[in-house]
């Protein structure tokens, strides 16, 4: 850095080894000589917020990431744009730590929309929806529900967990306890738990019958005979 204080590339690795060492106002100050030649450089401004936010100066580090987003909205690959996503999950972490946890799921949200085998944002997540207990956004519950029930390997016990704090949340409306039930039931079923499992479903399958969800109906009956015929109850199935 001091034979080419103008090469980025040096600089940014100096800076992201002083944070790695816990050094973040010497990593700050690395930063934000980047961000005077390069300014909104995503990987920077999310290595200065992840300092900043190290150090406590949560608001700043909010600024930080929510400039990543805002910068790649436009972006044809936004849905698919990892720092984006490592920009929400940071924010998520913010907002939580501000005592917003409403607020941090919907960031939290957000992140999973982008990558739904992000194992930190999903179980950040799960925090976050423990922190408030009266509703949820239906864009959440839809996450959560899609992520467990079509995700990677839910042979993991954070599978089952995130489920069962979705469906202890007050106030879900009848489609959401719906769908809420059949990503658990997915999950209880990755994990060995078939009898859970099968209970569960049976439930999802009733309240689909009532709400005259046909297509949701007929994935749980499907899943129900995969479960049925595993346990060896053909006539079941």
């Amino acid at each position: 850095v001091q034979k080419s204080p103008n090469a980025i590339t040096p600089r940014f690795t100096l800076a992201e080894l002083y944070a790695a060492k816990g050094r973040y106002a010497d990593a700050i100050v690395q930063y934000e000589e980047i961000l005077k030649v390069q300014p909104d450089t995503a990987a920077v401004l999310l290595g200065r917020g992840r300092a900043l936010m190290a150090m406590g100066e949560l608001d700043a580090a909010a600024a930080d990431f929510q400039t990543v987003i805002d910068g790649a909205v436009d972006k044809e690959m936004a849905g698919y744009d990892q720092q984006r996503e490592g920009a929400y999950y940071s924010l998520g972490a913010v907002t939580l730590k501000q005592g917003d946890p409403k607020k941090a799921a919907e960031h939290l949200a957000s992140a999973v929309l982008i990558n739904r085998t992000d194992a930190d944002a999903l179980y950040l997540l799960g925090k976050a929806l423990s922190g408030f207990a009266t509703g949820l956004l239906a864009m959440t519950v839809l996450v959560i529900g899609t992520t467990l029930a079509l995700g990677a390997d839910w042979g993991h016990p954070l599978g089952v967990a995130l489920g069962a704090q979705v469906l202890a949340i007050e106030g879900l409306v009848a489609t959401q306890r719906a769908r809420a039930l059949a990503a658990h039931a997915s999950a209880l079923r990755r994990v060995g738990r078939a009898d859970e499992s099968v209970a569960e479903f049976e439930e999802a399958l009733a309240r689909y019958q009532a709400l005259g969800a046909r297509r949701r109906e007929a994935f749980v009956l499907l899943m129900l005979g995969n479960l049925r015929r595993d346990q060896g109850k053909f006539g079941e199935g």
